[in-house]
């Protein structure tokens, strides 16, 4: 562990002129040089050691806040940021509003867990948050498939979102081929989530919607119909254009992910 030290004015004065330089090269685009300049603002702030005596450290950060411009939370975002990371990562899918997030977690494992999650998904800084909240990374419940997805793409079909009733119900126009289509109220296999009016109905909808709303391409597998006269699916989406087969083998699994965010649960 390196020993902290105190600043003297001489120090203080070159710490907040590197900083000062870092922050305006931040401001630069692309984006690569915001997330290069907050790496090295934590770097240089790491550098000085500040001792945390007396909430020395604290008291520093809060002056360079001032002096800087920069909020305390951003400061100390800094720091861990760099710590997270060896040199700074350049990925375009993954922001410094992403960065900030995946710093603040306390394991490199959850951080690699949130962050490949953020890639294949394509969240936004929001729902990042949303999802560390949730706690989907879980050490005693592990993020691995907690739904067997099916692995045989038998009636299959490509369809169109409508409209979605609740967290678990929704509204699709299917594509059955030979210029034939079919609107159809489905059901989403093997998951319950809570009826609107219930606690956690609302957010369980409005979770549904969000996901849907980023899918070009949905595929949904069905077999029966329930009492009510609903088909059951299995539903698949991807951002982009696809096959069905690709979507199906390749494409987020709604079922399961509406279960790995608890906002539904599996039905035994």
């Amino acid at each position: 562990m390196p020993q902290s030290v105190i600043l003297n004015r001489e120090a203080y004065s070159s710490l907040l002129k590197d900083l000062q330089k870092l922050i305006s090269q931040s401001k630069k685009k692309p984006a690569d040089n915001k997330i290069s300049a907050y790496w090295a603002i934590g770097q240089r702030i790491a550098s000085s050691k500040l001792s945390r005596s007396a909430g020395y450290g604290q008291a520093i950060m809060k002056d360079l806040a001032q002096d800087t411009k920069l909020a305390p939370r951003t400061l100390y975002d800094t720091v861990q940021f760099f710590e997270a990371h060896s040199s700074p990562p350049l990925n375009d899918s993954v922001t410094w509003s992403h960065h900030r997030l995946l710093a603040r977690l306390p394991t490199k494992k959850a951080r690699k867990f949130y962050e490949q999650k953020l890639k294949k998904e394509k969240w936004s800084a929001a729902q990042l948050s949303r999802a560390i909240a949730q706690e989907l990374h879980d050490s005693k419940t592990p993020a691995s498939v907690l739904l067997k997805r099916p692995t045989h793409p038998e009636y299959l079909y490509r369809a169109s979102l409508l409209s979605v009733i609740d967290g678990d119900t929704l509204d699709l126009d299917i594509d059955l081929g030979f210029d034939v289509r079919r609107r159809l109220r489905a059901r989403l296999a093997d998951v319950n989530a809570p009826e609107l009016s219930a606690r956690g109905g609302r957010a369980a909808r409005n979770f549904l919607i969000e996901q849907l709303s980023r899918a070009n391409t949905i595929a949904v597998q069905t077999r029966r119909v329930d009492l009510h006269g609903r088909y059951v699916v299995h539903l698949f989406y991807l951002a982009g254009s696809a096959s069905l087969t690709s979507v199906f083998k390749k494409g987020t699994y709604l079922n399961d992910q509406l279960v790995q965010a608890k906002v539904a649960a599996v039905v035994p």
